[in-house]
């Protein structure tokens, strides 16, 4: 997953203009809402979130709440790396 972050579709989508990423972000939001279909899933939505953010500043704020929500549940967890003090 993280591949798919760092250098795949989002990460291309979210240096795409606004009229280009906009777009493909809304078809992944409302992909997400078909999640009862085989290829479709709940997957797509923050996908489509995370393209959409640097466009709408809406957008940035629901993944930045989504984000926190889902550490605080615990369905993310963040590896803490501790610095060495100098």
């Amino acid at each position: 997953m993280a591949n798919i972050c760092k250098n795949g579709v989002v990460a291309r989508m979210r240096n795409a203009p606004a009229h280009i990423a906009v777009p493909v972000g809304a078809a992944f939001i409302l992909g997400g809402f078909l999640s009862i279909l085989p290829v479709f899933g709940v997957w797509m939505f923050p996908v489509g979130l995370a393209i959409m953010a640097p466009h709408i500043p809406a957008a940035g704020r629901l993944e930045r709440r989504l984000l926190r929500w889902s550490i605080r549940k615990g369905f993310i967890r963040i590896k803490r790396v501790k610095r060495e003090e100098s």
